[in-house]
C-alpha cells in the first residue's frame, strides 16, 4: 500500500515535469498573455479574440492530456 501511494506520486511528478518540458506550459503562458494585451487594445478585434480563445483550449486541452498519458 505504501509502495502504491509512492509510485502514484513518482508518476505524478513525471507527469507534471512531462508537461513542463513539453514547452506547452510556455506557450500557454504566452497565449494568455497575449489574449490579455489584445483585449485591452484599441483595435480589438472579436473574431480574432475567439479563435485565440478557442487555440488557448485546444492547448489546455492537449496540456492535461499530455498529464494524463505520463501518469498512466
Amino acid at each position: 500500500m505504501k509502495n502504491e501511494a509512492i509510485d502514484n506520486i513518482r508518476k505524478n511528478r513525471l507527469a507534471r515535469k512531462a508537461q513542463f518540458d513539453s514547452g506547452l506550459h510556455q506557450e500557454i503562458k504566452s497565449l494568455r498573455e497575449q489574449i490579455v494585451r489584445e483585449s485591452y487594445s484599441p483595435g480589438f478585434d472579436p473574431e480574432r479574440h475567439q479563435s485565440l480563445m478557442l487555440k488557448l483550449a485546444q492547448l489546455k486541452k492537449e496540456h492535461k492530456n499530455l498529464g494524463l498519458l505520463q501518469s498512466a
